[in-house]
């Protein structure tokens, strides 16, 4: 069997997760966490574990600082991560704190900034990437840290898609507008995000399915927009799909939307067309959201999330 296309993650703002697992949270109260979770984290490493589960392969690229960095390193590697990390020369890595109640089914997340990068810090963070030319998937998940170049993330953009690899994005703000303008970069993002994006509102599938055409035509690309509980749009080549996850127990969302993006990568790349694809997609999403940690799902329960999973072919 031919083996899946390698998936380059990129996680420009890597983060340690902290998760922690607390019954009855409130402000301004006193509590001991009933679990704690703490890994390597940041949209496009939650990416890589989860393809990790579901049989892909993928390495995880992305700047790291400090400390912190040299940590966030090492967990991932114990987990049996690849990593190619860019390190900064000051700084230090990020961490993120995740309060999940389970009484209530609730997140709140705390989001620290981050090390600051520059053009020169791009420039490593591009050589890094492009010098392994295998043709392959680039994923470049979540926020740009403070004092990116907009200019140098869109270049990399344009240059790994120049080299013939498959371009991924899902961020937001000004990032997502500066991946939108570059052609041949695919897109994925949440309801929200496409609406800023577009400056229309998305209240329901049908608009949704009209935005990811619209953003499927001027890319020339994928578009895929995931609207949570009401499932997620994907359009490509004039077409567009609908796939509605199961209904579940949330216990946390919280890498939900990488784990979406694991599933999509990872059945493209093993050749699967775009409308199985985007069922396999909703159905990690969905059994991540029923575990803590992004993209610490299990294979059965993607599986039997799957099976609930519904997909139809809509019209915008």
């Amino acid at each position: 069997m031919t083996p899946p296309i390698l998936i380059d993650c990129v996680t420009p703002n890597a983060a340690l997760d902290r998760t922690l697992v607390v019954p009855g949270y409130q402000q301004g109260g006193v509590f001991r966490p009933q679990k704690a979770i703490l890994a390597a984290g940041g949209k496009g490493i939650n990416v890589a574990r989860a393809a990790d589960v579901l049989g892909g392969r993928a390495r995880c690229f992305g700047f790291v600082a400090g400390h912190s960095g040299r940590l966030l390193t090492d967990l991932a590697s114990r987990e049996g991560l690849v990593c190619r990390f860019t390190p900064l020369e000051a700084g230090e890595t990020r961490t993120c704190t995740v309060l999940a109640d389970p009484d209530l089914g609730v997140t709140t997340l705390v989001n620290e900034a981050g090390a600051a990068t520059a053009a020169a810090d791009w420039a490593r963070l591009r050589a890094d990437l492009l010098a392994d030319a295998e043709p392959r998937t680039i994923c470049f998940c979540g926020s740009l840290p403070p004092g990116s170049p907009l200019d140098s993330f869109a270049q990399l953009l344009g240059d790994c898609a120049a080299a013939g690899h498959s371009v991924w994005v899902d961020t937001s703000g000004a990032a997502l507008m500066a991946a939108s303008k570059v052609r041949g970069v695919n897109l994925k993002v949440n309801d929200e995000e496409a609406s800023v994006l577009t400056s229309v509102l998305i209240p329901s599938p049908e608009i949704a399915t009209a935005t990811a055409a619209l953003l499927a035509d001027v890319s020339g690309a994928f578009a895929v927009i995931t609207m949570g509980k009401a499932g997620a749009i994907l359009a490509a080549g004039g077409r567009t799909w609908l796939a509605k996850p199961p209904h579940i127990a949330v216990k946390s969302a919280v890498g939900s939307g990488d784990s979406f993006l694991a599933g999509l990568l990872v059945a493209l790349g093993a050749g699967e067309p775009p409308d199985a694809a985007l069922r396999r997609a909703a159905a990690a999403g969905a059994a991540n959201a029923q575990s803590y940690g992004g993209g610490q799902f299990s294979l059965e329960s993607f599986r039997a999330a799957f099976e609930a999973t519904t997909l139809a072919s809509v019209v915008g």
